[in-house]
């Protein structure tokens, strides 16, 4: 997608935001630091906000949970363990799961795979690249995967 289109869509998207005066503010104001901060004001700004009506943006981060016997071990200790979009920051990951399940985020790691060189058949292929998410929750809290 060229960068003409890609600003368009987000002007289009902010208009819409506009039109509709509905948001879903997933995350607390920050103080704005370096390049991306206002220096002269100092003033805060909320790092991410995601329209009620794009709900769907949710369901693009967290691809699918991962499940294996390590994932569940984990799960005991508040560790759950996702795939997620590889253009995805931990603050995303972290509002995303909040908006989606309803549960307090302490910690987001990030883990990132790139894909393999396989041979098949005689043929050479790749595996797909994916990032991972390990989310810590806070104590006390679950996420039920499997009702």
């Amino acid at each position: 997608m060229s960068a003409f289109w890609r600003k368009k869509k987000k002007e289009e998207t902010k208009q819409e935001d506009k039109k509709n005066g509905k948001k879903l503010v997933l995350s607390s104001s920050e103080k704005t630091q370096g390049k991306t901060g206002d220096k002269k004001t100092g003033k805060k700004k909320e790092s991410v906000v995601i329209p009620e009506e794009k709900a769907s943006l949710v369901n693009k981060i967290l691809q699918k949970p991962l499940i294996s016997e390590a994932v569940m071990r984990a799960q005991e200790l508040g560790k759950y363990t996702f795939m997620v979009d590889r253009k995805a920051s931990k603050k995303e990951i972290a509002l995303a799961v909040e908006a989606m399940y309803k549960v307090t985020v302490e910690k987001v790691n990030i883990m990132n795979y790139k894909g393999k060189s396989k041979f098949f058949r005689g043929k050479k292929g790749r595996t797909n690249a994916y990032k991972k998410a390990i989310v810590t929750l806070k104590k006390g809290e679950e996420i039920k995967l499997f009702s």
